[in-house]
């Protein structure tokens, strides 16, 4: 209870800072939306090419420097060739030296075991011939094995430095051998990778191409729609119903009666009066269905009646009325409350419906909206009237649908969700569904007289269906609607 006076008491303060300022709705048409949609559609499709062509310069690119990387590993695999051949060829060079070694190591030694013989020989010859000579045939022997070790230590050198070399050689062969595996490696990664973004940009293209057809296609659909709409023949006069009381609210109908003078004394007995008139108003669940309203729709046979007329003809809906306050544009044809979304503070209504409930993507349609009265809503309503002072020249929808995704919202912690127009219509929609619309808004219209003919053919077809048993019977389109938007689309292209 004390939720709802804090409410009532912050209504009092809303109404009386801003009585003298009326409510507008203003909807965005299909045909402007359509005309938004070419306009997204034509900026796609140059986006779509755009990137198609940056792509294709890319895959050029690209194709370029592999070419390139395979003419390199083309190299690096020739180079790895002549570095085996190589290879060979010092590993041949060193089984020679090895067999020469081996050769020299036994002609040595055979060498030395003649040389032994051959100084057995002298020696023998010497002591036969009495030892004449005999210190000068040693000493010329010992220079004879002098110089047969002489060579023999130069040979032995000689064979130590080729297997140096050889040494040398087989560390840098492997080194360069190592090098050119990694190079070969990084090569087939690069290639490797270059394949990958060849696919990718591949797929890229694929997708860019697909998104441009899509568009294309979405242009000429939208193009026919158009046309559609422009030659589609309108549809018969309905016959007006008048055997519906229409219920006028005491403090609408005295206004009506009274002269302008009077203005101020209605405006302090509607303040006086506001607790009560809720308190009356309200359901058990202290629900109360407000709605703003303007002198258009406030005057005899305009859509104030339409409004009442939906709520007695709709299933289960004429008990509402009761807790209705002030009209607007829509026909209640189901008692919408089981379809919202429980444990929520603000529900809207929106013009076309992504699926996702929480998605601020979702375009609000101020038609229809369910607040529920706490400390949150109203410092969001607050926010809101606030923002038109950012956004002049935008009516409350407009400036709801700039400030839905702000991070204040968060802040306060106010939950938004965003209602299914399968069960809350608007004219904005191409076809709905009889057996489950609830509330159908007469937006996406330009005129009072257009307005109140297409949701009187609502309640027509509503009637043929649900009083009268004509099952096959569906919603048919509000082409007085739609046509005056296409008057003013061509009128503004001039």
């Amino acid at each position: 209870m004390r939720s709802f006076n804090t409410c009532l008491r912050q209504w009092k303060g809303f109404r009386t800072r801003n009585m003298c300022q009326l409510e507008t709705f203003t909807c965005t048409s299909p045909i402007q939306m359509t005309r938004t949609d070419l306009e997204k559609s034509e900026q796609l499709l140059e986006t779509a090419e755009e990137l198609l062509s940056k792509v294709e310069k890319e895959a050029k690119k690209l194709k370029t420097e592999l070419e390139t990387v395979k003419e390199e590993k083309k190299h690096s695999l020739k180079r790895e060739q002549m570095l085996s051949e190589e290879k060979n060829k010092i590993l041949s060079e060193l089984e020679r030296s090895k067999e020469e070694e081996e050769k020299s190591e036994i002609a040595m030694q055979s060498l030395a075991s003649a040389l032994h013989q051959e100084a057995s020989k002298l020696k023998e010859t010497l002591l036969s011939l009495g030892c004449q000579d005999y210190e000068t045939h040693i000493e010329d022997l010992k220079l004879v094995i002098k110089s047969t070790n002489l060579k023999y230590e130069k040979t032995l050198h000689e064979v130590e430095i080729t297997k140096k070399q050889f040494e040398s050689s087989m560390v840098d062969w492997e080194m360069r051998e190592a090098g050119l595996v990694n190079h070969v490696k990084k090569f087939d990664e690069e290639v490797s990778s270059m394949g990958k973004e060849m696919n990718r940009l591949g797929n890229l293209v694929k997708r860019a191409m697909e998104e441009a057809a899509a568009a294309l296609k979405k242009e000429s659909e939208m193009k026919d729609d158009l046309k559609d709409v422009e030659d589609e023949p309108q549809p018969l006069p309905l016959p007006q119903s008048s055997s519906f009381y229409a219920f006028v609210p005491p403090l609408i109908s005295d206004k009506k009666n009274s002269n302008n003078n009077d203005n101020g004394q209605f405006e302090a007995e509607d303040s006086k009066n506001l607790e009560r008139i809720l308190r009356e108003a309200s359901t058990a669940e202290k629900t109360v269905i407000v709605t703003m309203m303007n002198q258009a729709y406030a005057d005899l046979n305009s859509t104030f009646d339409v409004f009442l007329e939906g709520f007695q003809v709709g299933d289960g809906t004429e008990k509402l009325l009761r807790h209705v306050l002030v009209d607007m544009d829509t026909v209640w044809l189901r008692d919408p409350f089981p379809r919202l979304i429980p444990d929520v503070d603000f529900q809207i209504a929106c013009d076309r419906f992504n699926g996702n409930s929480s998605d601020t993507r979702n375009y609000a349609d101020g038609g229809f909206k369910f607040v529920v009265a706490n400390h949150r809503t109203i410092e969001f309503y607050n926010y809101w009237y606030e923002s038109r002072l950012r956004y002049p020249g935008n009516n409350e929808q407009d400036v709801i649908n700039k400030i839905k995704g702000n991070k204040y919202l968060n802040k306060i912690g106010l939950k938004m969700r965003f209602l299914d127009t399968t069960h809350v219509g608007n004219f904005c929609q191409r076809n709905w569904d009889i057996t489950k619309v609830c509330v159908m808004h007469g937006n996406c219209c330009i005129g009072q007289d257009n307005k109140i003919k297409d949701l009187r053919q609502v309640l027509d077809d509503w009637t043929a269906y649900f009083s009268n048993g004509d099952r096959a019977r569906e919603f048919r389109q509000p082409m007085n609607c739609w046509r005056s938007l296409r008057r003013q689309y061509n009128k503004e292209r001039g």
